[in-house]
Protein backbone atom coordinates (compact mmCIF):
# COMPACT_ATOMS: atom_id res chain seq x y z
CA UNK A 1 0.00 0.00 0.00
CA UNK A 2 2.91 2.49 -0.05
CA UNK A 3 2.94 5.10 -2.56
CA UNK A 4 5.99 6.95 -4.00
CA UNK A 5 5.83 10.09 -6.01
CA UNK A 6 8.56 10.53 -8.46
CA UNK A 7 7.90 14.05 -9.74
CA UNK A 8 6.60 16.73 -7.12
CA UNK A 9 3.32 19.41 -8.54
CA UNK A 10 3.34 22.89 -6.57
CA UNK A 11 0.46 24.79 -6.05
CA UNK A 12 0.54 28.35 -4.06
CA UNK A 13 -3.18 28.59 -2.23
CA UNK A 14 -5.99 30.80 -2.15
CA UNK A 15 -6.47 31.64 1.17
CA UNK A 16 -8.57 33.93 3.93
CA UNK A 17 -7.35 36.67 6.14
CA UNK A 18 -9.41 35.93 9.15
CA UNK A 19 -9.41 38.54 11.66
CA UNK A 20 -9.07 37.79 15.34
CA UNK A 21 -9.44 39.61 18.63
CA UNK A 22 -7.09 36.69 20.59
CA UNK A 23 -6.76 36.29 24.45
CA UNK A 24 -3.30 36.91 23.79
CA UNK A 25 -3.50 40.77 21.75
CA UNK A 26 -6.12 42.41 20.22
CA UNK A 27 -5.62 42.89 16.23
CA UNK A 28 -3.82 45.71 14.67
CA UNK A 29 -3.57 44.62 11.74
CA UNK A 30 -4.00 41.66 9.09
CA UNK A 31 -0.44 39.65 8.76
CA UNK A 32 -0.70 37.04 6.00
CA UNK A 33 0.27 34.10 5.34
CA UNK A 34 1.42 32.35 2.26
CA UNK A 35 1.65 28.32 1.83
CA UNK A 36 2.92 26.47 -1.05
CA UNK A 37 2.08 22.91 -0.94
CA UNK A 38 3.68 19.82 -2.71
CA UNK A 39 1.35 16.95 -4.33
CA UNK A 40 -0.41 14.76 -1.72
CA UNK A 41 1.28 11.61 -1.46
CA UNK A 42 -0.85 8.35 -0.37
CA UNK A 43 1.04 7.20 2.73
CA UNK A 44 -0.85 3.84 3.03
CA UNK A 45 -4.30 2.21 1.13
CA UNK A 46 -6.65 0.30 3.39
CA UNK A 47 -8.50 -2.50 1.33
CA UNK A 48 -9.89 -4.18 4.15
CA UNK A 49 -9.64 -1.97 6.94
CA UNK A 50 -10.70 1.08 8.58
CA UNK A 51 -7.33 3.96 8.67
CA UNK A 52 -7.91 6.87 10.10
CA UNK A 53 -6.78 9.11 13.03
CA UNK A 54 -3.47 9.42 12.16
CA UNK A 55 -0.62 11.04 13.85
CA UNK A 56 2.66 12.27 12.68
CA UNK A 57 6.03 12.23 15.13
CA UNK A 58 9.21 13.87 14.88
CA UNK A 59 12.26 11.78 16.81
CA UNK A 60 14.39 14.60 16.31
CA UNK A 61 16.90 12.69 13.57
CA UNK A 62 15.45 13.62 10.37
CA UNK A 63 13.22 10.54 10.03
CA UNK A 64 9.50 10.73 10.85
CA UNK A 65 6.79 8.31 12.20
CA UNK A 66 3.49 8.43 10.99
CA UNK A 67 0.96 6.14 13.17
CA UNK A 68 -2.83 5.34 12.64
CA UNK A 69 -5.62 3.33 13.89
CA UNK A 70 -6.96 0.65 11.31
CA UNK A 71 -9.89 -0.77 13.73
CA UNK A 72 -13.15 0.83 14.19
CA UNK A 73 -13.93 3.67 16.30
CA UNK A 74 -15.70 2.52 19.34
CA UNK A 75 -17.34 -0.09 16.91
CA UNK A 76 -16.19 -4.04 17.52
CA UNK A 77 -15.22 -5.77 14.13
CA UNK A 78 -18.02 -8.78 13.98
CA UNK A 79 -15.88 -10.66 11.80
CA UNK A 80 -13.03 -12.73 14.08
CA UNK A 81 -9.48 -11.96 12.93
CA UNK A 82 -10.83 -8.71 11.38
CA UNK A 83 -10.43 -5.24 12.59
CA UNK A 84 -13.47 -3.94 11.40
CA UNK A 85 -15.51 -6.65 9.56
CA UNK A 86 -18.70 -7.14 9.45
CA UNK A 87 -20.28 -10.10 7.20
CA UNK A 88 -23.14 -9.35 4.72
CA UNK A 89 -26.66 -10.43 4.58
CA UNK A 90 -25.33 -14.42 4.10
CA UNK A 91 -23.50 -13.75 7.60
CA UNK A 92 -20.00 -14.58 5.59
CA UNK A 93 -17.18 -13.46 7.16
CA UNK A 94 -13.79 -14.52 5.25
CA UNK A 95 -12.08 -17.17 5.99
CA UNK A 96 -8.76 -15.81 8.24
CA UNK A 97 -6.16 -17.66 9.84
CA UNK A 98 -5.07 -15.58 13.23
CA UNK A 99 -5.57 -11.73 13.61
CA UNK A 100 -4.61 -8.49 11.75
CA UNK A 101 -2.83 -5.89 13.30
CA UNK A 102 -5.54 -3.28 13.67
CA UNK A 103 -2.59 -0.32 14.67
CA UNK A 104 -0.56 1.46 11.52
CA UNK A 105 2.69 2.66 11.60
CA UNK A 106 5.04 4.17 8.45
CA UNK A 107 8.75 5.37 8.34
CA UNK A 108 9.42 8.49 5.95
CA UNK A 109 13.41 8.62 5.37
CA UNK A 110 13.08 11.68 3.29
CA UNK A 111 10.97 14.54 5.23
CA UNK A 112 7.29 13.14 4.11
CA UNK A 113 7.79 12.60 0.47
CA UNK A 114 7.33 8.83 0.82
CA UNK A 115 6.32 6.21 3.85
CA UNK A 116 7.37 2.76 4.20
CA UNK A 117 5.98 0.11 6.52
CA UNK A 118 7.59 0.08 10.21
CA UNK A 119 6.38 -3.43 11.35
CA UNK A 120 7.96 -3.71 14.70
CA UNK A 121 6.35 -0.28 16.02
CA UNK A 122 5.27 -1.00 19.61
CA UNK A 123 2.81 1.74 19.58
CA UNK A 124 1.96 5.02 20.55
CA UNK A 125 -0.42 8.53 20.97
CA UNK A 126 2.20 10.90 21.42
CA UNK A 127 5.89 10.73 21.88
CA UNK A 128 8.67 12.70 24.42
CA UNK A 129 12.04 12.90 23.07
CA UNK A 130 14.48 11.91 25.76
CA UNK A 131 17.61 14.50 25.88
CA UNK A 132 21.36 12.71 26.27
CA UNK A 133 23.21 12.40 29.22
CA UNK A 134 24.75 16.18 28.11
CA UNK A 135 20.54 17.16 28.32
CA UNK A 136 21.43 18.10 24.96
CA UNK A 137 19.49 17.28 21.28
CA UNK A 138 17.62 13.92 21.58
CA UNK A 139 19.73 11.24 19.76
CA UNK A 140 16.24 9.56 18.51
CA UNK A 141 15.21 8.23 21.86
CA UNK A 142 11.79 8.72 22.81
CA UNK A 143 8.97 7.62 25.42
CA UNK A 144 5.69 6.56 23.71
CA UNK A 145 2.67 7.97 25.56
CA UNK A 146 -0.53 5.23 24.93
CA UNK A 147 -3.94 6.11 24.38
CA UNK A 148 -5.64 4.75 27.17
CA UNK A 149 -5.15 5.01 31.02
CA UNK A 150 -6.42 2.82 33.30
CA UNK A 151 -7.59 4.23 36.35
CA UNK A 152 -7.84 2.73 39.96
CA UNK A 153 -11.06 3.42 41.19
CA UNK A 154 -10.89 2.52 45.08
CA UNK A 155 -9.66 5.96 45.31
CA UNK A 156 -10.14 7.57 41.48
CA UNK A 157 -6.82 9.83 42.16
CA UNK A 158 -4.30 7.49 40.37
CA UNK A 159 -3.96 6.11 37.32
CA UNK A 160 -1.59 3.58 35.06
CA UNK A 161 -0.19 3.02 31.65
CA UNK A 162 1.99 0.90 29.92
CA UNK A 163 5.12 2.83 28.16
CA UNK A 164 7.80 2.00 25.76
CA UNK A 165 11.30 3.38 24.98
CA UNK A 166 12.57 3.43 21.65
CA UNK A 167 15.03 4.81 19.23
CA UNK A 168 14.70 6.05 15.69
CA UNK A 169 18.05 6.59 14.35
CA UNK A 170 19.20 9.25 11.61
CA UNK A 171 19.71 6.53 8.67
CA UNK A 172 15.74 5.38 9.87
CA UNK A 173 16.50 2.49 12.13
CA UNK A 174 13.84 1.77 14.33
CA UNK A 175 14.75 -0.18 18.05
CA UNK A 176 12.25 -0.87 20.72
CA UNK A 177 14.37 -0.91 23.84
CA UNK A 178 11.40 -2.87 25.45
CA UNK A 179 13.89 -4.17 28.64
CA UNK A 180 13.33 -0.16 29.50
CA UNK A 181 9.65 -0.22 28.99
CA UNK A 182 7.94 0.93 33.04
CA UNK A 183 4.22 1.24 33.56
CA UNK A 184 3.99 5.10 33.96
CA UNK A 185 1.65 6.33 37.21
CA UNK A 186 -0.62 9.76 37.11
CA UNK A 187 -2.33 11.47 39.65
CA UNK A 188 -5.25 13.87 39.81
CA UNK A 189 -4.77 17.24 40.51
CA UNK A 190 -5.26 18.07 44.16
CA UNK A 191 -8.98 18.37 45.19
CA UNK A 192 -9.89 16.88 42.19
CA UNK A 193 -10.91 12.95 41.02
CA UNK A 194 -10.31 11.06 37.79
CA UNK A 195 -13.49 10.21 36.02
CA UNK A 196 -13.97 6.74 34.91
CA UNK A 197 -12.56 7.00 31.20
CA UNK A 198 -9.69 9.07 31.42
CA UNK A 199 -7.22 9.25 28.13
CA UNK A 200 -3.85 10.85 27.22
CA UNK A 201 -4.16 13.35 24.42
CA UNK A 202 -2.44 16.28 22.85
CA UNK A 203 1.44 17.52 22.52
CA UNK A 204 4.30 17.64 25.25
CA UNK A 205 5.43 20.72 26.18
CA UNK A 206 9.41 21.52 27.88
CA UNK A 207 8.43 23.98 30.36
CA UNK A 208 10.85 26.53 31.78
CA UNK A 209 12.35 24.35 34.58
CA UNK A 210 12.67 21.69 31.98
CA UNK A 211 10.20 19.78 32.90
CA UNK A 212 7.40 18.31 30.74
CA UNK A 213 3.27 19.29 30.74
CA UNK A 214 0.76 17.35 28.61
CA UNK A 215 -2.76 16.92 29.28
CA UNK A 216 -5.59 14.67 28.96
CA UNK A 217 -9.53 14.63 29.15
CA UNK A 218 -11.87 12.27 30.47
CA UNK A 219 -15.71 11.66 30.85
CA UNK A 220 -17.88 9.22 33.01
CA UNK A 221 -19.35 5.89 32.12
CA UNK A 222 -22.79 5.55 30.11
CA UNK A 223 -23.89 6.48 26.76
CA UNK A 224 -22.11 8.90 23.93
CA UNK A 225 -23.07 12.48 25.05
CA UNK A 226 -25.19 10.82 28.16
CA UNK A 227 -21.71 10.15 30.30
CA UNK A 228 -22.36 10.21 34.30
CA UNK A 229 -19.89 12.92 34.46
CA UNK A 230 -19.28 15.62 31.51
CA UNK A 231 -15.91 15.64 29.97
CA UNK A 232 -12.77 17.78 31.19
CA UNK A 233 -9.15 18.38 30.42
CA UNK A 234 -6.33 17.93 32.40
CA UNK A 235 -3.12 19.44 32.65
CA UNK A 236 -0.23 17.05 34.19
CA UNK A 237 3.45 17.88 34.55
CA UNK A 238 6.96 15.43 34.92
CA UNK A 239 9.97 16.08 37.05
CA UNK A 240 11.51 12.81 36.15
CA UNK A 241 11.29 12.07 31.88
CA UNK A 242 7.43 10.87 32.03
CA UNK A 243 8.35 8.20 35.19
CA UNK A 244 5.25 10.34 37.24
CA UNK A 245 2.45 13.12 36.25
CA UNK A 246 1.15 14.98 38.19
CA UNK A 247 -1.79 16.72 37.76
CA UNK A 248 -1.80 20.73 37.47
CA UNK A 249 -4.89 22.01 36.52
CA UNK A 250 -8.30 21.02 34.78
CA UNK A 251 -10.53 22.90 32.11
CA UNK A 252 -14.11 21.62 33.27
CA UNK A 253 -17.11 21.66 30.84
CA UNK A 254 -19.51 24.74 31.17
CA UNK A 255 -23.18 25.54 29.78
CA UNK A 256 -21.49 27.48 26.82
CA UNK A 257 -20.61 23.90 25.07
CA UNK A 258 -23.90 22.34 25.27
CA UNK A 259 -25.81 19.80 28.00
CA UNK A 260 -24.72 17.49 25.92
CA UNK A 261 -21.41 17.75 24.26
CA UNK A 262 -18.61 15.37 24.10
CA UNK A 263 -15.98 18.07 25.23
CA UNK A 264 -13.89 19.53 26.23
CA UNK A 265 -11.58 17.04 25.20
CA UNK A 266 -8.70 16.37 22.61
CA UNK A 267 -6.50 19.22 23.83
CA UNK A 268 -2.97 20.27 22.25
CA UNK A 269 -0.72 22.91 23.82
CA UNK A 270 2.46 25.10 22.52
CA UNK A 271 4.42 27.72 23.89
CA UNK A 272 3.76 31.21 22.06
CA UNK A 273 6.83 33.88 21.75
CA UNK A 274 6.44 35.35 24.40
CA UNK A 275 6.46 32.78 26.69
CA UNK A 276 2.56 32.26 27.02
CA UNK A 277 1.51 28.43 26.87
CA UNK A 278 -1.92 28.11 25.12
CA UNK A 279 -3.83 25.33 24.50
CA UNK A 280 -6.59 24.88 21.76
CA UNK A 281 -9.53 21.90 22.43
CA UNK A 282 -12.61 20.31 21.05
CA UNK A 283 -15.59 21.57 22.92
CA UNK A 284 -17.89 19.29 20.67
CA UNK A 285 -18.03 17.99 17.35
CA UNK A 286 -19.39 19.91 14.58
CA UNK A 287 -18.95 23.32 17.17
CA UNK A 288 -15.80 25.85 16.91
CA UNK A 289 -12.51 24.91 19.14
CA UNK A 290 -11.89 26.88 22.11
CA UNK A 291 -8.89 28.03 23.56
CA UNK A 292 -7.17 28.56 27.37
CA UNK A 293 -3.91 30.32 28.19
CA UNK A 294 -1.75 30.45 31.24
CA UNK A 295 0.96 32.42 32.27
CA UNK A 296 2.51 30.83 34.85
CA UNK A 297 3.91 27.37 33.62
CA UNK A 298 0.39 25.18 33.12
CA UNK A 299 -0.44 25.74 36.76
CA UNK A 300 -3.70 27.88 36.19
CA UNK A 301 -5.73 28.17 33.22
CA UNK A 302 -7.81 31.59 32.68
CA UNK A 303 -9.37 33.17 29.10
CA UNK A 304 -11.20 29.99 28.15
CA UNK A 305 -13.01 31.32 25.04
CA UNK A 306 -14.07 30.29 21.24
CA UNK A 307 -12.34 30.28 18.88
CA UNK A 308 -14.61 31.08 16.13
CA UNK A 309 -12.48 31.20 13.04
CA UNK A 310 -11.51 26.87 13.46
CA UNK A 311 -13.17 24.14 14.32
CA UNK A 312 -13.74 21.18 15.19
CA UNK A 313 -12.11 18.03 16.14
CA UNK A 314 -8.84 17.46 17.05
CA UNK A 315 -6.55 20.41 16.67
CA UNK A 316 -3.02 19.77 15.80
CA UNK A 317 -1.31 23.29 17.34
CA UNK A 318 2.69 24.06 16.22
CA UNK A 319 4.34 26.78 16.19
CA UNK A 320 6.99 26.84 13.47
CA UNK A 321 11.14 27.28 13.78
CA UNK A 322 10.17 30.56 11.46
CA UNK A 323 7.60 31.90 14.32
CA UNK A 324 4.23 31.05 12.42
CA UNK A 325 1.42 29.99 14.54
CA UNK A 326 -0.07 26.69 12.76
CA UNK A 327 -3.42 24.72 13.41
CA UNK A 328 -5.14 21.90 11.88
CA UNK A 329 -8.47 20.10 11.94
CA UNK A 330 -11.93 20.31 10.71
CA UNK A 331 -14.96 18.57 10.60
CA UNK A 332 -16.84 19.15 8.71
CA UNK A 333 -13.65 19.43 5.80
CA UNK A 334 -10.19 19.46 6.68
CA UNK A 335 -8.19 22.98 7.06
CA UNK A 336 -5.08 24.43 8.27
CA UNK A 337 -5.10 28.13 9.69
CA UNK A 338 -1.37 30.11 10.17
CA UNK A 339 -0.77 33.37 11.66
CA UNK A 340 2.32 35.08 11.92
CA UNK A 341 1.26 37.60 14.18
CA UNK A 342 0.94 35.69 17.43
CA UNK A 343 -2.70 34.96 16.41
CA UNK A 344 -3.95 38.43 16.45
CA UNK A 345 -5.12 37.46 12.34
CA UNK A 346 -5.23 34.15 10.79
CA UNK A 347 -5.22 32.65 7.72
CA UNK A 348 -6.78 29.56 6.56
CA UNK A 349 -5.97 26.71 3.96
CA UNK A 350 -8.79 24.51 2.84
CA UNK A 351 -6.39 21.25 2.34
CA UNK A 352 -9.32 19.04 1.15
CA UNK A 353 -9.63 21.95 -1.75
CA UNK A 354 -6.05 22.07 -2.27
CA UNK A 355 -5.74 17.95 -2.17
CA UNK A 356 -8.44 18.02 -5.05
CA UNK A 357 -6.43 20.73 -7.23
CA UNK A 358 -2.76 19.21 -6.76
CA UNK A 359 -4.42 15.64 -7.87
CA UNK A 360 -7.16 17.46 -10.91
CA UNK A 361 -7.23 14.47 -13.37
CA UNK A 362 -6.06 11.83 -11.22
CA UNK A 363 -8.33 8.72 -9.98
CA UNK A 364 -11.78 9.82 -8.28
CA UNK A 365 -11.37 7.27 -5.48
CA UNK A 366 -8.97 10.12 -4.38
CA UNK A 367 -10.60 12.96 -4.48
CA UNK A 368 -12.74 14.71 -1.95
CA UNK A 369 -16.30 14.91 -2.77
CA UNK A 370 -17.81 18.98 -2.79
CA UNK A 371 -19.26 18.17 0.02
CA UNK A 372 -16.36 18.15 2.10
CA UNK A 373 -14.47 20.73 -0.31
CA UNK A 374 -17.25 23.60 0.18
CA UNK A 375 -17.12 23.97 3.96
CA UNK A 376 -17.21 27.61 5.45
CA UNK A 377 -17.69 26.45 9.03
CA UNK A 378 -18.69 23.68 11.61
CA UNK A 379 -21.95 23.69 11.23
CA UNK A 380 -22.13 22.71 7.16
CA UNK A 381 -23.40 19.04 7.65
CA UNK A 382 -20.93 16.31 6.89
CA UNK A 383 -20.94 14.57 3.67
CA UNK A 384 -23.93 12.07 2.97
CA UNK A 385 -24.50 9.37 3.38
CA UNK A 386 -21.26 8.39 4.83
CA UNK A 387 -18.59 10.99 6.45
CA UNK A 388 -15.79 11.26 3.73
CA UNK A 389 -12.63 11.88 6.53
CA UNK A 390 -12.74 11.73 10.09
CA UNK A 391 -11.22 14.95 9.34
CA UNK A 392 -8.30 13.88 11.97
CA UNK A 393 -5.11 15.55 11.51
CA UNK A 394 -1.49 14.78 12.13
CA UNK A 395 1.13 17.67 11.96
CA UNK A 396 4.92 18.10 12.35
CA UNK A 397 7.82 20.22 11.01
CA UNK A 398 10.60 18.41 9.17
CA UNK A 399 14.12 18.78 9.82
CA UNK A 400 14.17 20.39 6.32
CA UNK A 401 11.91 23.30 7.41
CA UNK A 402 8.74 21.52 5.54
CA UNK A 403 5.05 21.22 7.24
CA UNK A 404 3.83 17.57 6.83
CA UNK A 405 0.13 17.39 7.33
CA UNK A 406 -1.74 13.67 7.34
CA UNK A 407 -5.22 13.34 6.79
CA UNK A 408 -7.41 10.21 5.23
CA UNK A 409 -10.31 9.54 3.08
CA UNK A 410 -12.78 6.88 4.16
CA UNK A 411 -14.75 4.43 1.88
CA UNK A 412 -17.50 3.94 3.85
CA UNK A 413 -16.94 6.37 6.79
CA UNK A 414 -17.60 5.35 10.21
CA UNK A 415 -19.44 2.00 9.12
CA UNK A 416 -17.43 -1.65 9.02
CA UNK A 417 -16.83 -2.78 6.07
CA UNK A 418 -19.12 -5.73 4.70
CA UNK A 419 -18.08 -9.17 3.35
CA UNK A 420 -19.88 -10.42 0.63
CA UNK A 421 -21.00 -14.13 0.76
CA UNK A 422 -17.93 -15.29 -1.73
CA UNK A 423 -15.52 -14.05 0.96
CA UNK A 424 -14.55 -10.52 -0.48
CA UNK A 425 -15.39 -6.95 0.64
CA UNK A 426 -18.25 -5.04 -0.79
CA UNK A 427 -17.12 -1.03 -2.06
CA UNK A 428 -17.87 1.49 0.38
CA UNK A 429 -19.85 4.54 -0.32
CA UNK A 430 -17.14 6.49 -1.49
CA UNK A 431 -14.79 3.68 -2.41
CA UNK A 432 -13.12 0.00 -2.13
CA UNK A 433 -10.38 1.47 0.88
CA UNK A 434 -9.34 3.81 2.93
CA UNK A 435 -6.52 6.05 2.08
CA UNK A 436 -3.66 8.55 4.08
CA UNK A 437 -2.46 11.23 3.08
CA UNK A 438 0.32 13.27 3.81
CA UNK A 439 1.44 16.48 2.10
CA UNK A 440 4.76 19.00 2.39
CA UNK A 441 3.62 22.44 2.35
CA UNK A 442 5.86 25.65 2.85
CA UNK A 443 4.46 28.33 4.71
CA UNK A 444 6.06 32.39 4.46
CA UNK A 445 4.63 35.66 6.41
CA UNK A 446 3.33 38.35 4.02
Amino acid sequence: GIMHCPSRMYAVATALIIGHVGSFGARVGAVGVTAQFETPVVAYVAPTTHAWFSQIFNPGTGPLVLVASLGGDGTAAKCPGTCAGTPGPSGKCPDVNGSVHCSLALISKDFGKSWDSLESWAGGNEIVPIAGADGGVTNGTFLSLPYMLEVDYTTNTTATSVNGYARVDSAGTYTHNASSDFKMVWHAPSGIKWPSVLVHSGSVVTLKDASLLTTLYGHGDGVYRSWTAHSATYFARSTDAGRTWNGLAEIPWQPAFGAHADGPGEPNTARLADGTLWCVFRSDATQYYWSAVSTDEGVSWHNVSMLNFSWSVRPQLRVTSKGILVLTGGRPGIDLWASADRGNSWTRFNIAETHNRLLAGGDPSQLYDQQVVNVDGPHVPRALPEPETSSYTGLTEAADGSLVVSYDRLANGWQNRVWAANGTLLPGCWGSADRIFTMRLTLTAT
